[in-house]
């Protein structure tokens, strides 16, 4: 509510998926968080509450965005990790 009464609803801008160009630019900053830090403990329900929306709405937001779950983006974030610390260490 008083995300609206500042007048900051002005600065949400509908693409044409209908994605908020702000909570997109949100969901991006995520990813990017995601993929430089997979090693963190990751909650999809706990970033959702951070998010100010339901888990079920994050999931189809961040799938419709990436076409891939957040889920799948921690996974494949730390098994990129995982890969590049056994290959630098010529196992």
């Amino acid at each position: 509510i008083n995300f609206l009464l500042s007048g900051g609803h002005e600065n949400l801008i509908k693409t044409n998926d209908g994605i908020q160009q702000l909570h997109k630019e949100e969901f991006m900053s995520l990813r990017k968080r995601i993929k430089d830090n997979p090693e963190n403990d990751w909650n999809v329900t706990k970033i959702a509450e951070q998010m100010g929306m339901s888990k079920s709405h994050f999931h189809r937001t961040y799938k419709k965005i990436f076409s891939t779950s957040c889920t799948d983006d921690i996974i494949e974030a730390r098994l990129n990790k995982c890969e590049n610390m056994l290959n630098s260490k010529n196992v």
